[in-house]
């Protein structure tokens, strides 16, 4: 749950027949979500309404046993409980199974793009000996020529830095005859968001929340959950999504769509349902933050949108003159940056823009570090488009504390930009309210 927006990558030729994407009683699951851990170099999260556990019931209520699922959680959810769920998983799927695995927590990227997820018994400091590393995962469903996983496909979640990288094991698998499909909050070249803005669209759409079925035919399909996680980590985090598929029907039925009647309309144009919107958020103290559209009243004049705050989602009225349009500022090819990076500003050029997002190289650096970034990333512009720069801290806004960049002082005040949001938040505030 913690870096970035995706190229999608369709490797293998997808079969264009729908049915379930799959059969409860025939899919085992493993799910290991990791919010706090042994290293104490590795930042917690906090365990409130957590979605990896719920993640878990969700299948359960979708008919798969307890038997045939597996929870492992913070302590439990050690490297080599983690790589045992998945042996176990493993052998016991027989012909037409579907093996789930989802991971939560914190993605480590390790030189020549070596990505491991951070089980609860990681050192930091020895990810690659002592983690659980994505390219160890292919041998335990294939070890050379012996096909260990006798199931029909492989289905990949992962919500968490660097989460794109299961493509990678996911292209694995299905060069060696398994469907497989991988779904993650990130690309395998980003951090990732802290929020659980991944694993909540994932449990909508395998609740049947009709907001995911996008061309309001009743079934949600394998392509729509995939589109609506594209854009709910573009719209509410500015970060590309990973999504990689061989052998999987794009049109399978992940859930059938429930029956919902909106009191209102639906809206049109730039206000229609499922739009993004920056809009006051009043649990925010009236600050602009993302939502996204849901209804709009008969009269026209006001929209019902959804925010989204770490776990929990909260909808309110909001004047549609104050819905403002989500609409992300691009930069062309060869312009230099200043982007933010672990908190440290570095000078960046973009070598090419996709959907909103620049891909850019940090001059003086390799091109390991080449990477995806969004909007809120982005604090400044060099040449002759030149903008403040700053250094980044934190401001306390309304109880939080936000990503800012100072750009200087006066009259014994702190003046910021606030990252991710126009000019027109800029602010000078007192010491207390600032932090590194």
């Amino acid at each position: 749950m913690i870096a970035t927006l995706v190229s999608l990558a369709l490797y293998a030729q997808a079969p264009s027949s729908g049915g379930a994407l799959f059969d409860a009683d025939k899919t085992f699951t493993v799910i290991a979500g990791v919010l706090e851990w042994k290293d104490p170099t590795l930042a917690k999260f906090s365990k409130v309404h957590r979605k990896d556990e719920e993640l878990d019931g969700v299948l359960g209520k979708r008919g798969v046993a307890s038997s045939r699922r597996t929870l492992l959680l913070d302590a439990a959810a050690t490297t080599a409980a983690i790589r045992a769920a998945l042996e176990k998983a493993i052998a016991a799927a027989g012909p037409g199974a579907t093996l789930v695995f989802y991971y939560a927590g914190h993605g480590i990227q390790r030189a020549g793009g070596n990505i491991i997820f951070a089980s609860y018994d990681v050192s930091a400091g020895e990810a690659e000996k002592t983690g659980l590393v994505l390219k160890e995962l292919v041998p335990l469903f294939v070890d050379g020529a012996k096909k260990r996983f006798k199931g029909k496909r492989v289905i990949l979640f992962a919500d968490c830095c660097y989460s794109g990288g299961l493509g990678a094991v996911a292209k694995s698998l299905n060069a060696a005859g398994i469907d497989a499909v991988a779904l993650t909050s990130a690309d395998d070249s980003n951090t990732s968001t802290g929020n659980w803005t991944f694993s909540q669209t994932l449990i909508d759409a395998l609740n049947g929340r009709s907001i995911c079925d996008r061309n309001d035919d009743g079934k949600i399909t394998l392509q729509e959950l995939a589109s609506e996680v594209k854009d709910a980590m573009k719209n509410r985090e500015q970060q590309r999504f990973g999504y990689t598929i061989g052998g999987v029907s794009e049109g399978a039925i992940v859930a059938d769509a429930v029956k919902e009647t909106l009191p209102y309309p639906a809206g049109s144009g730039e206000y229609a349902r499922r739009n993004w919107v920056q809009a006051p958020h009043a649990g925010k103290g009236g600050r602009n933050a993302v939502a996204r559209i849901l209804a709009t009243k008969q009269s026209g004049d006001d929209v019902f949108v959804s925010f989204y705050d770490y776990s929990d989602e909260s909808k309110d009225w909001v004047p549609k003159a104050r819905a403002n349009p989500v609409k992300l500022e691009t930069y062309g090819i060869g312009t230099r940056l200043d982007v933010t990076w672990n908190g440290v500003v570095y000078e960046a050029e973009v070598v090419k823009v996709e959907d909103d997002f620049h891909y850019v190289t940090y001059p003086g650096w390799g091109h390991e570090w080449d990477e995806w970034v969004g909007g809120a990333r982005i604090v400044g512009v060099r040449g002759k488009d030149a903008k403040p720069r700053g250094k980044p801290v934190k401001v306390e806004w309304g109880g939080t504390w936000w990503d800012a960049v100072l750009k200087n002082e006066q009259g014994g005040k702190y003046c910021v930009h606030y990252v991710g949001y126009d000019d027109s938040w800029d602010e000078c505030v007192v010491a207390s309210r600032l932090r590194q």
